[in-house]
């Protein structure tokens, strides 16, 4: 009796102890940590972990300290700090916890890969983000934007995201992979057992699952059959296959003249005679086509959600919109070089980024060695979480943060936003995603007029990036009274 109530005592006065060395050995401000999880509480709603970053850095301050069991992590949402981080890539490199997640099925990634094996893969890809693709990647745009239209139902309350994520797929299929996938025509295309359209919803919803546990100390449940981990594992199986098919394809077909297709870029031979493997082949192309597809119809889904709640921005959009084609011959269409000519527009989409940045947790960072920024030390092995969503929304910034307020870049057009990340790692999709929505919500300012669905509000949720909760945003449509539905 006597020893177990010994072990039970030591059992607690460890407990004390180390719960009071996390409490009292922090050097930032932050939470209470709780015995032996620490701060583990934090992270186990990932879907609303946005809304708690910013709750908790209105009470902490803008860089707060977080401990789980025995890990330290920093969050931040200082711009100088964020700044260096993003620069000092050799001394913050991605989070090794973030790396396996995100490399689990597909392997190292030109988004999950650091150093050479980085460089290697960015001068494969980087050739196709010249001049001839950018025009190429405006004018499917607008083609399929166009298709969109007039798939689009008056009258009743539809779901507009999926109908966004068939017009990405369809985009960066064909430009970057030379895939007709017509998912506009055909949004009930399946892969496998699942809609084409949500593959990369299916593959996130594993992935958000798989980082909870890695939060949580459980690596070892990876293996355990979740119903969101048989999910996933099927779909990427599946979408390995579709790349498979293609690459077989590609390598039969001869190149002619300067290809913007990324499969070709990755089957020519570098300089040092290196050559993609169909392992790293089909990893590129996944990061690719997820980063190009999803990213793009998210944002694009909650950018028609705040017009349909702003109708005075909607009307204001549209005449911009109006404006221009009234200055334009009978069947013009809006081309990569007229995107100069919409300066409202233009604050719209940068108020969007700034109040919706998608990519939650890409900025996660390992130390690589004890370095001191802007006051803040940080020793080798602390994780850092760069917090993107409240950096964006911070009240000495931005005034009145909350407000989704375009007029603000006029008076303050250079503040920097870091909603694609900073520096040479910096999203290098960036510019096709802009051009994309922007001609995207042109073509639909001319045809329509959205109001939201009182009924069935939009919800977000972060899964691997910020997304409109289960995929939904329900909104309804009007057809422009003084325009026929002719399209231009």
């Amino acid at each position: 009796m006597f020893d177990l109530l010994s072990v039970f005592l030591a059992i607690i006065i460890i407990v004390i102890i180390i719960t009071i060395r996390q409490n009292y050995t922090r050097e930032l401000p932050g939470p209470a940590c709780r015995p032996l999880i620490g701060n583990l509480g934090v992270f186990l709603d990932i879907p609303k972990i946005h809304e708690t970053f910013l709750n908790l850095h209105k009470q902490y301050g803008n860089t707060i300290e977080l401990k789980v069991f025995n890990q330290k992590i920093i969050v931040t949402s200082d711009f100088q700090i964020m700044k260096e981080v993003f620069l000092k890539r050799d001394d913050f490199i991605m989070s090794t916890d973030l790396f396996k997640v995100l490399t689990y099925f597909s392997g190292p990634t030109i988004i999950a890969s650091e150093g050479e094996e980085w460089k290697k893969r960015h001068a494969k890809i980087l050739p196709l983000l010249n001049h001839s693709m950018i025009k190429k990647n405006a004018i499917l745009v607008v083609e399929t934007a166009l298709k969109l239209a007039q798939k689009i139902e008056v009258g009743k309350s539809i779901n507009i995201a999926p109908l966004f994520h068939c017009a990405g797929f369809d985009i960066i299929g064909s430009v970057a992979f030379g895939m007709e996938l017509n998912l506009v025509d055909n949004p009930d295309k399946k892969l496998g057992n699942d809609y084409l359209r949500d593959i990369f919803y299916i593959i996130e919803t594993g992935i958000a699952l798989r980082m909870s546990l890695q939060f949580m100390g459980l690596e070892k449940l990876w293996k355990f059959p979740f119903n969101a981990f048989n999910k996933e594992a099927r779909a990427w199986d599946n979408l390995t296959k579709m790349l498979k098919i293609a690459i077989r394809e590609h390598e039969n077909t001869p190149i002619v003249g300067d290809s913007t297709n990324l499969i070709y870029q990755m089957l020519k031979k570098t300089e040092n005679g290196h050559n993609y493997s169909d392992n790293e082949m089909i990893a590129d192309s996944f990061a690719i086509f997820m980063a190009g597809q999803d990213t793009s119809s998210t944002i694009l889904s909650i950018f028609l959600d705040i017009l349909a709640k702003n109708p005075h921005i909607q009307k204001r959009i549209q005449q911009e919109v109006d404006d221009i084609y009234a200055s334009k011959p009978t069947g013009w269409r809006p081309s990569f070089e007229d995107l100069s000519e919409i300066p409202y527009l233009d604050n719209v989409v940068k108020e969007i980024f700034r109040l919706y940045p998608v990519a939650i947790y890409a900025s996660m960072r390992e130390v690589t060695r004890d370095i001191r920024i802007n006051g803040v030390n940080f020793r080798k092995g602390d994780k850092v979480l760069l917090d993107i969503y409240s950096n964006h929304r911070d009240p000495t910034i931005f005034e009145n943060p909350g407000e989704f307020n375009p007029d603000r870049w006029n008076s303050h057009p250079n503040i920097p936003l870091t909603t694609f990340g900073l520096g040479a790692r910096m999203c290098f999709g960036k510019k096709l995603a802009t051009i994309e929505i922007k001609l995207m919500i042109f073509i639909l300012m001319r045809h329509f007029t959205f109001e939201p669905d009182p009924s069935k509000p939009m919800r977000l949720e972060v899964l691997f990036v910020l997304h409109p909760a289960n995929n939904q945003v329900w909104l309804k449509a009007k057809r422009r009274e003084h325009y026929s539905f002719q399209l231009e």
